[in-house]
């Protein structure tokens, strides 16, 4: 009886260098979602001024021409209109269905600046 002869490993071919050896690692993704605390829908001033928009807007079925007098209807919903944009430059924070005084943690997408543009002259 002999003693075993180890197996030899397969042979590999070297390395082959890169076909451009100077790249810079490819940049990390940016992220795409953020986690922010959604209120509850009831405690939302947007959720109530859409609620009272409705109202409004309902109102002006035939059934309900009594409610608000036509003459005001107009002045009503531009007021509506301008509380609307009012909301949009001091609402931040998402909403969802949930109890009146909790909070909630939600991944909402991330939005960034704009992508700069050239200026030609």
């Amino acid at each position: 009886m002999g003693t075993a002869v180890p197996p030899t490993p397969p042979m590999l071919p070297p390395p082959v260098p890169p076909l451009v050896p100077d790249l810079p690692p490819p940049p990390t993704p940016p992220i795409r979602q953020v986690n922010y605390w959604a209120v509850s829908v009831l405690t939302s001033r947007t959720m109530w001024v859409n609620f009272f928009t409705f109202v409004a807007a309902a109102s002006t079925l035939t059934e309900f021409t009594n409610v608000i007098p036509a003459a005001w209807q107009p002045k009503l919903f531009a007021l509506v209109a301008l509380g609307n944009l009012w909301l949009r430059m001091v609402t931040v924070r998402p909403v969802a269905f949930i109890p009146f005084s909790e909070t909630k943690a939600v991944l909402v997408p991330r939005v960034g600046p704009p992508a700069p543009t050239k200026m030609e002259n």
